[in-house]
């Protein structure tokens, strides 16, 4: 058996989101509690990277000395500075299998589980011919490139590989990714209808897909493997005008760093001060408790909390619909 802690798209930035560092502390500590084995976040932890030493220190160095998986998302490269370089070595505090060293996709091995954790944030340039990873201070790739939110064709390759290795040992792989793999949720990488057609040739050893992105939850079935896609923190981004402003009586706990990660001021501030005001989010964070059972059954614990103020999203005419919780689901793995 194999039990894990799982989040995604935190977006931390504490001038832009009301996150905190005491919310990925309550995160944590429901794996300690639950004595998960490890911790996986599904990317878009942190915006602004290179001006947040604490949250990184709170993750990685984290008092519960829970091991820690992540993958790279879209908004972790949003502020110019969020170089590669600076982050892949933020993705794990772990010893994990690369290519190369400084790779930003990898695997490990846990209780007969081969976590694959995969970026897909390459793109094509077809002016160049080249494949390029999305660069500092983008979401995307650059304007004209196509084949938005990849796989590169070397780590294409490199997942191939992975996957001989893992059926020949008699592994099951979890391949986990910020963007959606199933081909079949609103937006989802641009290659997932190539990795579902790899992933035919891997039945009975790939056997599920976990991503984040789409501040979201969703979960199907495709040809003998799992996709489920876990929703945001607390940030839901609802991509509409809200019907109803917060109150200017409003605050929230702010607590400010300097660059070494120490605390130097805490206090109430106005929600209504955030960058990111206009969106919708929840009082508490939310996560997942994931248990992989011997036999193949998966048991995800779920969550329930509340919204901010109360101000609920319609969810008229989204793309995406928001609710304040993680469903409780209980399937089987085709082992």
């Amino acid at each position: 058996m194999v039990k894990f802690l799982l989040f995604s798209d935190f977006h931390y930035d504490k001038n832009r989101y009301p996150l905190t560092v005491g919310d990925l502390e309550k995160v944590l500590k429901r794996g300690y509690d639950e004595k998960v084995d490890f911790v996986l976040q599904c990317g878009d932890f942190c915006v602004d990277a290179v001006r947040s030493p604490e949250i990184f220190k709170a993750l990685l160095q984290n008092k519960y000395n829970l091991p820690v998986y992540g993958v790279c998302g879209n908004h972790d490269l949003e502020i110019m500075g969020n170089s590669m370089e600076f982050l892949v070595p933020l993705l794990t505090n772990s010893k994990v299998e690369k290519p190369f060293p400084d790779a930003s996709y990898y695997y490990v091995d846990i209780k007969g589980i081969r976590l694959i954790c995969l970026d897909t944030n390459f793109s094509f340039d077809p002016v160049a011919k080249v494949w390029e990873h999305t660069l500092p201070g983008h979401t995307m790739g650059k304007a004209g490139n196509t084949n938005l939110a990849c796989l590169c064709p070397e780590e294409f390759d490199w997942l191939k590989n992975t996957l001989d290795d893992a059926k020949e040992k008699g592994l099951k792989a979890i391949l986990v990714s910020h963007h959606a793999l199933s081909g079949c949720f609103n937006f989802n990488c641009g290659c997932a209808p190539e990795i579902k057609e790899l992933l035919e040739n891997y039945i009975n050893t790939a056997v599920m897909c976990i991503n984040g992105d789409l501040h979201a939850e969703y979960f199907a079935f495709i040809n003998y493997v799992a996709y489920y896609s876990i929703t945001s923190t607390r940030y839901l981004d609802a991509n509409t005008k809200m019907e109803t402003a917060y109150p200017d009586s409003l605050t929230y706990e702010y607590t400010d760093y300097d660059m070494q990660g120490n605390i130097i001021g805490k206090y109430q501030k106005p929600f209504n001060s955030l960058q990111q005001k206009h969106k919708y989010y929840t009082e508490e964070p939310m996560s997942a408790i994931v248990t992989i059972n011997d036999d193949g059954v998966v048991n995800i614990k779920g969550c329930s909390v509340n919204w901010v103020a109360g101000i609920t999203p319609s969810n008229r005419d989204l793309q995406h619909p928001h609710y304040p919780y993680i469903t409780d689901r209980d399937f089987k793995l085709y082992y």
